[in-house]
């Protein structure tokens, strides 16, 4: 048997391009969504993991940026992030609440061959955790995920009904945009929100 839990390039102009060659570099984990910042060609990359810890939010730097269909195969280097303080994301219920000087973890072994992810050693800080990571959209100069819910007796740190996150690069911030359910400053129809669009009036 060969190990799963790698993404996949897809050459959807060309149906003789039917070679399935794992991008093993982008990690091995419990894959959902990515997004592509177009400017720089770096990869962010959501984790859906049904148990503790919960998943991560990770960005691949690609060693051939902007490269063209397979140039994902020349490898590049997969980082996970940590927000300082804030172990598990579940536990912010304020929208607009904003953290800065977000940071990139180096992931010890993205191949995960004994150890997955999620479980690895990323030093005496941690790194920061949720619970059903998964849509992940890029939108003007930022790139927008989906925690779906989080629940304490599962192991959160809290409970939500679902979050979206907004992630900018350039100021390194993380912002809560939306979160949905009880005992939060917003309440809005709905739960459990998974993939995620930007409009083009900015609506999500």
């Amino acid at each position: 048997t060969k190990d799963h839990g790698f993404i996949f390039e897809v050459d959807g102009a060309d149906p003789r391009r039917t070679g399935a060659v794992p991008l093993t570099a982008m990690g091995r984990f419990q894959h959902e969504a990515i997004a592509v910042d177009p400017k720089n060609g770096i990869v962010y990359e959501t984790e859906d993991a049904f148990d503790r810890p919960f998943g991560l939010f990770y960005r691949f730097l690609p060693a051939k940026p902007l490269g063209g269909t397979g140039s994902l195969r020349a490898g590049g280097a997969l980082e996970a992030m940590r927000v300082p303080g804030l172990p598990d994301l579940s536990v912010v219920q304020e929208t607009g609440a904003s953290f800065d000087r977000v940071e990139w973890v180096p992931v010890p072994d993205p191949l995960a061959a004994e150890t997955p992810i999620r479980l690895q050693d990323f030093g005496r800080k941690g790194i920061t955790h949720a619970q059903k990571l998964e849509g992940c959209y890029w939108g003007g100069s930022s790139v927008y995920f989906v925690s779906s819910f989080a629940r304490s007796a599962e192991g959160s740190a809290a409970d939500h009904y679902g979050q979206v996150w907004r992630y900018e690069p350039k100021k390194r911030r993380l912002t809560l945009v939306v979160v949905f359910g009880p005992d939060t400053d917003i309440q809005l129809p709905g739960e459990s929100p998974d993939n995620i669009c930007l409009a083009a009036d900015g609506g999500l």
